[in-house]
């Protein structure tokens, strides 16, 4: 992998690069006339929807977890910023002025109703980089937050208890497995043996009831190839090398005592930790071309959530084991994800070009044949062009458009890599279209009557499930009168706002926001006579 690539492996629109977890995106190149010396910093605007892992639904207080998600900004652990309470499923930030090259890390935390964190659902990171001078857009994606009672197809998970004493020593051995999912599917172990010492970060000894959480990913489901954190949607970052992964599986595990400490750290007795992934034996290894055999070598990653980076553990020799006959054995000194991928070195910047794409689309990017690679991407309406960094040369990839749930249009390719200009051409066929436009304005709290355009309101058309919104398009921005038009394929579907941490939805094409700065105020009347009083508005 060169050394001097660029950062992520999507980018959006003549100065918008957008990435994500859940999460490429599309981009057109910029054109212009002339040059100038490179500027040395830039800013970041980062827009994101919370969404869940399985059926897309917007995680808001009322579908997610009870208290929102704390959203964190930081740059190699340093925050940003204060951390953000996310409420409505929305993130929004606007980095100040980074050097060119610095990687924003987005930690994504849920939250139960007292604060603390909700441990039904599983982290997420975004990560973002400060590509070039100016302005940076980080929008129209979404971060897919994997939920333990709706999990996406192909991902299982299991939970077992144990006990600890005070020093923080494992009182009674306990093996958890993850079922298996579908018959032959591979499954994950973890087996933690009696006098067994956990510790948080901050070091102090998880006491008392502990709670263990696996939840494994198979390489050979898309949907939990798409969904797990920190991983094939997100960038990665390898001991200061950016590129993407190429799976053999990915496991979460996830050890709470019953005051709420988060196991981090291990201290083995004299029978370690462990860990047992299976395999599935029609993963292909992309270091042979082969399938995954006893012997070969698959590298082993953990994950630093806080600085958003994947840390090489070193490489794993495949064993004979398990319900697949394939396994590999680790024994962790800490905790965190774990993920067993190929991190390809010969790999190309590829393009598709779309036509007839007039409404946003849904783009899913899948290696075929048996290499564990799957991702989103949403183009924008009327956005002709994606550029995606680090495709693997000589994999089969197949490429699917969707406006809402349905296909409009696929490809397939032997060798991106190989393609002229490394470009796929997508035509995309869209199901009759139907034109809708909201008005969105700002509306006094205390007198409705006192009203105002609402300019720059981002805009969703979303799918109205019984309490709260799913399959959301970011469709646009109001303009200058408040006013957008767009393309909708699903009539079904309402047009919803979000505005200080609350969702709007239109009623009859139009959204009324409240905003106190639009309430008449109250002045000094003309002189003469005995005085007298007069209101006005201060639009």
């Amino acid at each position: 992998m060169s050394k001097n690539s660029k950062f992520s492996w999507v980018y959006i629109v003549v100065l918008t690069v957008l990435l994500a977890a859940g999460l490429f995106y599309g981009c057109g190149g910029g054109g212009g006339g002339g040059s100038s010396p490179p500027a040395s910093t830039g800013t970041a605007v980062i827009s994101a929807q919370l969404v869940d892992a399985k059926d897309d639904t917007l995680l808001t207080t009322t579908t997610g977890p009870k208290g929102g998600f704390d959203v964190r900004y930081s740059v190699d652990g340093t925050p940003l910023k204060a951390t953000d309470t996310i409420k409505d499923g929305i993130i929004s930030y606007t980095t100040t002025s980074l050097s060119v090259g610095t990687v924003v890390n987005v930690e994504v935390i849920p939250k139960d109703a007292g604060g603390n964190e909700d441990h039904n659902y599983l982290r997420n990171n975004l990560i973002v980089t400060i590509n070039q001078a100016g302005a940076n857009d980080y929008t129209n994606r979404k971060i897919r937050i994997t939920n333990l009672g709706n999990l996406p197809n192909g991902v299982t998970a299991a939970t077992g208890t144990t006990t600890s004493d005070t020093t923080g020593q494992v009182l009674t051995s306990l093996v958890i497995t993850t079922p298996a999912g579908s018959a032959g599917a591979p499954t994950a172990t973890v087996s933690i043996p009696a006098g067994t010492v956990l510790y948080d970060a901050t070091g102090q000894p998880l006491t008392g009831t502990l709670t263990i959480r696996v939840v494994y990913y198979p390489s050979t489901s898309a949907d939990a190839l798409q969904s797990f954190p920190g991983g094939l949607n997100n960038i990665v970052q390898t001991n200061g090398v950016i590129g993407a992964f190429i799976s053999a599986g990915f496991l979460s595990i996830d050890i709470v005592d019953s005051s709420g400490r988060i196991a981090s750290g291990i201290t083995f007795s004299s029978v370690p930790f462990e860990i047992i992934t299976e395999i599935a034996p029609s993963t292909i290894n992309p270091d042979t071309g082969s399938s995954v055999k006893v012997g070969d070598k698959i590298p082993f990653w953990s994950f630093d959530s806080r600085k958003g980076k994947w840390k090489h553990e070193g490489n794993k020799t495949v064993e004979t084991g398990g319900s697949t006959g394939l396994r590999i054995r680790h024994n962790p000194n800490h905790l965190s994800y774990w993920n067993l991928d190929w991190f390809p070195s010969s790999t190309c910047t590829a393009k598709i070009s779309f036509t007839g794409n007039t409404v946003p689309l849904k783009v899913i990017i899948k290696a075929t044949g048996g290499y564990g690679f799957c991702a989103v991407f949403f183009q924008p309406a009327g956005d002709s062009n994606a550029v995606i960094w680090y495709v693997p040369s000589g994999i089969p990839f197949t490429v699917e458009a969707y406006a809402d749930s349905n296909l409009v249009g696929s490809i397939s390719t032997n060798n991106w890599c190989g393609e002229p200009k490394n470009t796929l051409n997508l035509a995309v066929t869209i199901p009759n279209p139907t034109n809708r436009t909201v008005t969105v304005k700002y509306v006094c709290p205390t007198n409705s009557s006192a009203t105002a355009p609402a300019p720059g309101i981002a805009i969703r058309s979303c799918k109205k499930t019984g309490n709260g919104y799913k399959q959301c398009d970011d469709v646009g921005s109001t303009d200058a009168n408040g006013v957008l038009n767009f393309n909708v394929t699903d009539t079904s579907k309402v047009t919803v706002a979000a505005y200080q941490s609350n969702l709007y939805e239109a009623v009859n094409n139009a959204i009324s926001l409240p905003n106190t700065s639009v309430c008449p105020t109250t002045g000094s009347g003309g002189s003469g006579g005995t005085g007298g009083t007069g209101t006005g508005s201060n639009f």
